[in-house]
C-alpha cells in the first residue's frame, strides 16, 4: 500500500462503482462489479478502524461510531480472538 492506503482503496472503489454504472455495460457483470466493491468498501473500513486505533482510539469509542457494542466492533476489525473467559485487551 501507498503512504495513504486509504486514499489507494477509495480510488480502486470509485473505478468499480463507476464500472457498476455503466448503463453500456450489461446488468449482470454491473452486479458481480457492485459485489467486488464490497470487498474494497470493507477493506476502507478496516484501514480507518486501523488508523483510528493507532491514533489511541478506544473500541468503545468505535463502537459509538458504529452503534453497536465495544466486543462487537472488536470482534469484526481486530485480529485477536478471545477465547471463552478471558478478558479482553483494549
Amino acid at each position: 500500500m501507498t503512504e495513504n492506503p486509504a486514499r489507494e482503496v477509495v480510488d480502486q472503489l470509485a473505478h468499480l462503482l463507476d464500472q457498476a454504472t455503466d448503463a453500456t455495460t450489461p446488468v449482470l457483470p454491473r452486479i458481480a462489479t457492485a459485489v467486488a466493491a464490497g470487498a474494497y468498501y470493507e477493506t476502507l473500513l478496516r484501514v480507518l478502524v486501523g488508523q483510528a486505533r493507532d491514533k489511541g482510539h478506544t473500541w468503545e469509542e468505535l463502537a459509538d461510531v458504529f452503534v453497536t457494542t465495544p466486543m462487537g466492533v472488536k470482534s469484526r476489525f481486530d485480529t485477536y480472538r478471545s477465547y471463552a473467559g478471558e478478558e479482553l485487551p483494549d
